[in-house]
């Protein structure tokens, strides 16, 4: 049995693809005209809106939320319910008054709000973790 393709099977072949291609073209929207936007993944969920403004269903404000602190050289950001902010910048009727690797300082007149990154966890001394007492000092 001769394996050899002929070239009218090559053009076949040719023609089949091109009108793969021109189908599933045809089929998909043109680059832009997506029904949904493309969403950055990276970018953290916004949970109640930006700035804290946003109401929720039941009509009360949402408290603000820390997603994630930048600290690097000469940086220090922070995002807060999806807005980025600095030291310094505001945020809804607050300003931002200090960033640590951990949490936001807000100020907002003479109201003083601490946001924690992970504020369920709690610093404690290894000793105290494992119920141990640490040794008394002799000064």
């Amino acid at each position: 049995m001769d394996e050899t393709v002929t070239p009218l099977q090559r053009l076949a072949c040719v023609a089949c693809a091109i009108c793969g291609t021109a189908a599933l073209a045809l089929s998909t929207p043109a680059f832009g005209e997506s029904s949904r936007p493309l969403v950055d993944p990276t970018r953290p969920a916004v949970a109640g809106g930006i700035a804290g403004a946003a109401a929720s269903a039941a009509g009360a404000a949402t408290p603000p939320e820390l997603q994630s602190i930048i600290v690097g050289p000469g940086r220090r950001e922070a995002v807060i319910s999806g807005q980025t902010v600095k030291q310094g910048d505001r945020y809804g009727d607050a300003r931002v008054t200090k960033i640590t690797e951990t949490e936001v300082q807000l100020r907002s007149g003479t109201h003083v709000q601490t946001l924690r990154l992970f504020p369920a966890l709690q610093k404690r001394r290894p000793e105290a973790a494992a119920g141990v007492r640490p040794p008394r000092r002799s000064d």
